[in-house]
């Protein structure tokens, strides 16, 4: 994109500056603005799958999805660099949900490929092997995207993948299964909440990472249900994030056992803060750079520095 007042070309931070297309925040490069299509119902393309395929390898685009629920299992592939937009935002609108109700693969599944995700709700897959999003040896950067309610977890990312969280809900109350699982690969999670559920068999942490990851975590809120330590990363690179039990760093807060009070429905992955404790109100520092408002469009401080919540919500 280009800079009136210096007449130079930056790189993009945001898919507003980009017109109707997206902005691919891996490189700063906004998408082809003649390769925008739309799903939904009355759209050209009535399911996401199609909206895909509409590209071909080694293309990019921008798809818009419109309000409604979308059951399918998707692939990107092939060197695509695809981004999947809500149609609307905001704190009375409801996301785009992105469901799967029979089979035994995720909504979502990147390989090749690079994939960004705005305000989409991924959730209600009823196999317990799949995660909701798998990205495997691909890219995938989600924003105020809610990866929530799924029997098989929230996100796995293996085989050298790259995944990016911002402003975004993780999780939810589902049994022996991580929310997101890191195998071999590269994650920055930034003003998240990740919310594990029970664990019978200790399974249920928000989040954990094998040898060879590349973990980092900041500003973001990290829940279970269950008694074991919902971090089981021990090479992550925590900072001003809260848990329920002590992760090595001064600038983290521990919160103690999670009261399903504090949230509006944890037991249905929305960790919209309702009756927080106090210790989130100060636990974040933003910095410059990052997101100006929370995943309901709340804004955030906006001052290098500043004291925040933690996590994707601000009440």
């Amino acid at each position: 994109m280009c800079d009136d007042a210096t007449s130079t070309c930056v790189p993009c931070t945001e898919h507003g500056q980009c017109g109707e297309a997206a902005c691919n925040l891996f490189t700063g490069a906004c998408l082809p603005g003649d390769a925008v299509v739309h799903v939904g119902a009355g759209e050209k393309y009535g399911t996401l799958s199609a909206a895909v395929m509409s590209f071909a390898a080694g293309a990019e685009g921008t798809i818009i999805v419109h309000a409604g629920d979308y059951n399918e299992s998707v692939t990107v592939d092939g060197g695509r660099v695809l981004a999947f937009l809500a149609a609307e935002l905001g704190p009375t609108v409801d996301p785009p949900r992105w469901v799967r109700n029979s089979g035994m693969t995720p909504q979502l599944t990147i390989t090749d490929a690079t994939v960004v995700m705005d305000g989409i709700q991924v959730s209600g897959n009823q196999s317990n092997i799949p995660p909701g999003v798998r990205v495997d040896g691909g890219r995938a950067w989600l924003d105020r995207s809610r990866i929530v309610i799924n029997l098989g977890g929230g996100i796995v990312a293996q085989n050298a993948s790259e995944l990016v969280l911002r402003n975004c809900f993780v999780g939810g109350d589902q049994s022996d299964v991580d929310a997101v699982m890191i195998d071999g690969s590269t994650a920055s999670v930034l003003y998240t909440t990740v919310g594990g559920g029970n664990g019978s068999f200790g399974m249920a942490r928000a989040l954990s990472c094998t040898a060879g990851s590349d973990v980092t975590i900041r500003n973001s809120i990290l829940a279970a249900l269950d008694d074991i330590p919902e971090l089981a990363c021990s090479m992550a690179t925590v900072s001003y994030s809260a848990s329920e039990t002590a992760i090595m760093g001064a600038d983290n807060v521990t919160l103690g056992p999670v009261q399903a009070g504090w949230f509006a429905g944890y037991p249905t992955g929305d960790f919209t803060l309702a009756s927080p404790p106090v210790q989130l109100t100060n636990a974040a520092q933003w910095e410059d750079g990052d997101p100006p408002s929370d995943i309901h469009g709340d804004l955030r401080p906006t001052i290098d520095g500043s004291a925040d919540y933690a996590g994707a919500d601000v009440p």
